[in-house]
């Protein structure tokens, strides 16, 4: 995931060198067609999964994005990056409002938020604006010994 203008800048710096090397392929053609098929098909697929990711970034960075799913509190990390872009600050002024060095924030996010507390995620989306909403599931046990033994 592209959570900042340099890491976006440079996933398009490398979709640029990737489709380079796929015209290269296809202009000095393997000796077996099938090692030529699998070259372009692999840098095909690593050309598809970064426009996937500049996409992304793009759509977030737009305003075009009002939600983040989540389906579990794994997600959470991911979803906080994606909520700050969309909501407009960069990691400096996410910090500013914080009352933290960038390089908390950095940290953070390239962590995925794993050393944070909850009382800090509860702090950046504050920062962020965010209006957290969800569920528990919680599984009924029909077999009561099950439960507590």
């Amino acid at each position: 995931m592209i959570a900042n203008e340099r890491e976006y800048a440079a996933s398009r710096g490398q979709r640029r060198e990737l489709l380079d090397v796929r015209a290269t392929y296809l202009a000095q053609p393997q000796e077996d067609p099938l090692a030529q098929e699998w070259l372009v098909a692999s840098v095909d697929s690593v050309i598809a999964r970064t426009e996937e990711e500049i996409a992304e970034y793009e759509a977030l960075r737009s305003g075009s994005v009002d939600e983040v799913a989540i389906t579990g509190l794994a997600d959470l990390s991911a979803a906080l990056v994606k909520a700050r872009i969309a909501a407009g600050p960069t990691q400096r002024e996410l910090a500013e409002r914080l009352g933290v060095a960038e390089q908390a924030v950095q940290r953070d996010e390239a962590g995925g938020y794993g050393q944070a507390t909850l009382e800090r995620l509860q702090r950046v989306a504050e920062a962020l604006g965010l209006q957290v909403a969800g569920r528990l599931r919680i599984p009924h046990h029909r077999d009561s010994a099950a439960v507590g033994s």
